[in-house]
């Protein structure tokens, strides 16, 4: 996963790219508004294949004031679930 940039610095959306030999041949993307999310973490799934799991990531809903922890399936970036928080959630370093 990758997070994109926007121009006032906050970040805004995670991004998987599918590479072949070096060259991007898929691209998919979570963004949702007024939300910002932390570094990805990926989870591989029960069976251990590869780019299979979960990518999770808390991420700072700005216009309710508080965070979530987000589930993204990592092959598709379909959002998955949610688990609110009732506050804000600082972010960490790289997605601890």
């Amino acid at each position: 996963g990758e997070v994109a940039e926007r121009r006032d610095g906050m970040l805004n959306r995670l991004v998987r790219r599918g590479l072949r030999d070096g060259v991007v041949v898929d691209e998919s993307a979570w963004q949702a508004p007024d939300c910002y999310p932390g570094e990805p973490v990926f989870v591989p799934g029960p069976q251990g294949r590869a780019h299979e799991g979960v990518l999770l990531s808390v991420v700072l809903d700005g216009a309710r004031g508080r965070s979530f922890l987000l589930v993204l399936d990592a092959t598709t970036m379909r959002e998955l679930a949610r688990a609110e928080a009732p506050q804000v959630v600082p972010f960490g370093f790289h997605g601890s």
